[in-house]
């Protein structure tokens, strides 16, 4: 079967046998994939979690409430030794301090006894010194000292 259309003076022929050998594609169509995620930080999951722990597992939840609560008393246990080592270390740098203080007090005196002026004067001046030393900088800083691993976090 043809179809003839006729205009501007010519004349067209159209053949529409061959059309219907056509095959006609199916319009595409377009897929899209969805993917959620989620996350969490700290040392328990959110309660929807949570609870599918417990319903997955029985006793999951008093599990990881346990562990939890170790994990932070060994934080709280570790922080105190911390503590406790740098109070110590501190108490044993203001014996040595006061020793060599002592020390160079006595040997002051007995250099002015002896008339040695300028190496009692030498003696003297140090701990003097010293002591200036530490009230400037003890003042200066804050007095107390944070250990470093509280400065971090």
């Amino acid at each position: 079967m043809a179809r003839h259309r006729e205009g501007n003076g010519h004349r067209d022929e159209i053949d529409l046998a061959g059309l219907r050998d056509l095959q006609v594609e199916e319009p595409e169509t377009a897929q899209a994939e969805l993917v959620l995620t989620s996350s969490f930080q700290g040392p328990l999951p959110p309660p929807e979690v949570f609870a599918q722990y417990e319903a997955v597992l029985p006793g999951a939840a008093e599990r990881i409430l346990a562990m939890t609560e170790k994990v932070a008393t060994g934080h709280i246990d570790n922080e105190a030794k911390l503590i406790d080592a740098e109070i110590d270390s501190a108490k044993q740098g203001q014996a040595f301090a006061f020793l060599l203080t002592l020390i160079a007090v006595i040997a002051s005196i007995v250099f002015f006894a002896i008339g040695k002026w300028i190496a009692g004067t030498a003696l003297l001046s140090f701990p003097v010194v010293m002591l200036i030393r530490s009230f400037l900088t003890g003042r200066s800083s804050g007095g107390v000292k944070e250990p470093k691993e509280l400065k971090e976090k």
